[in-house]
């Protein structure tokens, strides 16, 4: 029998951190992207349908990372961050089965997000977007370019098919084309 037991964390990277910054308003053309990027967030891409090991290790570095905060906070003598500062985590899977789903708990907020889109509860701060249940809409556009198969062939047809003069067309976002790059 243990009474304590140390762990070692290892050092770990999340794939894309962002900080919106407060002088600039979102790019409307990123679509869901700009939804989800309104507050400081964590993405985390998958190539191939996320198993449930490697959500719970996500949720583990987000929960790393508002500790970090919480701790460089109080370090600097800065009021303690309120919950609604702490970054929150999307995580981007090309297919996921809905017992998964059903076992996080994750519901759809259709009004507010629409089909694809599933939010665990909010203590958890924690998104999930299903890439192929994704309407083909310009709003979704940008992250079905992060799908698979004949949803990422469709998304990649789409743009290509837009008129030269759409704004889609001049403002291809430099980081979503590397985002699908490495994803592939």
């Amino acid at each position: 029998m243990q009474t304590s037991l140390k762990i070692s964390g290892e050092v770990r990277e999340v794939d894309v951190y962002f900080i919106p910054d407060p002088q600039l308003a979102p790019i409307q053309e990123l679509g869901i992207l700009a939804e989800c990027a309104k507050t400081t967030v964590i993405f985390e891409p998958f190539r191939n349908s996320v198993k449930v090991p490697q959500i719970r290790a996500c949720m583990s570095k987000l929960y790393d990372l508002h500790s970090y905060l919480l701790r460089e906070a109080k370090r600097q003598s800065q009021p303690e961050l309120g919950d609604d500062v702490l970054p929150n985590l999307w995580i981007l899977t090309p297919t996921l089965s809905a017992p998964i789903l059903e076992g996080l708990g994750a519901k759809l907020e259709l009004e507010q997000w629409g089909e694809g889109v599933y939010l665990l509860s909010p203590t958890l701060k924690t998104g999930i977007i299903v890439i192929h249940q994704l309407p083909q809409t310009l709003t979704t556009l940008w992250v079905r370019l992060l799908g698979k198969g004949n949803v990422q062939a469709r998304a990649i047809q789409e743009v290509a098919a837009l008129p030269a003069e759409h704004p889609y067309q001049r403002s291809i976002p430099t980081e979503i084309m590397r985002w699908i790059c490495w994803v592939i």
